[in-house]
């Protein structure tokens, strides 16, 4: 009887020990995703692991004369925005992903975009695409 009260009790520390020092629920983020735009749809995310926002895009359609080239740009509530990085669209699909610190001196509550501007082959702006605003932490 004693081994059995013995082996009770070691069984409720060790599951007590494992709460104690599990990690608690990670903080979500709300809103991002993707537009799902043609012909470019905009994405965002927030990566809570490391506090990034991570923005990226997709040309959902053959590029031609009127989508020549992409500029990508994360704007951020707390941190400002991210430098423009240049996409030549010269194919469909994914294009990015570019990514921002949203923790500024442990502030890293607030919102962010992606912002896309897609211009002709003349240099001419064809349109500006944003996407859905995620919410952190």
């Amino acid at each position: 009887m004693g081994k059995r009260l013995l082996g009770s009790v070691l069984g409720a520390v060790v599951a007590l020990a494992a709460l104690l020092v599990a990690p608690g629920p990670a903080q979500a983020a709300s809103g991002g995703g993707c537009t799902g735009a043609y012909p470019i749809s905009s994405c965002i995310s927030y990566q809570g692991s490391n506090q990034n926002v991570v923005g990226d895009f997709y040309m959902n359609a053959t590029p031609d004369q009127s989508r020549c080239s992409a500029y990508i740009q994360l704007r951020t509530t707390n941190n400002g925005n991210s430098a423009w990085t240049y996409y030549n669209l010269s194919r469909t699909g994914r294009f990015g992903p570019v990514s921002r610190t949203v923790n500024v001196m442990n502030n890293f509550n607030g919102s962010a975009v992606t912002v896309v501007e897609v211009y002709t082959c003349s240099g001419t702006l064809h349109g500006i695409f944003t996407s859905p605003r995620v919410h952190y932490p």
